[in-house]
C-alpha cells in the first residue's frame, strides 16, 4: 500500500530497470492506494536470480510504502507457475 495515490509515471523508473529473465512486467492498480506488480519470467530460476535486484529496486521506493501489518512488511510477494494462459 502506498502512502498516497501515485500516477503511473511513478512506477516507470523502477520497472524500466528490468531484471534479466523478466519477459514482461505490469503494474495493476487494485485500489486507491494499492497496486500489484505482475511479472512474466523465463523460468523460476530467473526469478530467484533476480531477487537481489528486485529488492534493490524496492528499497528505492520503500519510503512510499506503508507496512501491511501481520509481519508482512511493505510487500506480500508470491511466485508460481502459470496453470492457464488465455489469448
Amino acid at each position: 500500500m502506498v502512502t498516497q495515490p501515485r500516477p503511473a509515471s511513478c512506477w516507470h523508473p523502477q520497472l524500466n530497470n528490468r531484471p534479466a529473465g523478466a519477459r514482461k512486467l505490469s503494474v495493476i492498480k487494485t485500489g486507491d492506494r494499492t497496486y500489484c506488480i505482475i511479472g512474466e519470467w523465463d523460468s523460476m530460476a530467473s526469478i530467484v536470480a533476480a531477487r537481489p535486484q528486485m529488492i534493490g529496486e524496492l528499497d528505492k521506493i520503500r519510503g512510499l510504502l506503508e507496512d501491511l501489518g501481520g509481519g508482512l512488511g511493505v510487500t506480500d510477494p508470491a511466485a508460481g507457475p502459470v496453470v492457464l494462459a488465455l489469448k
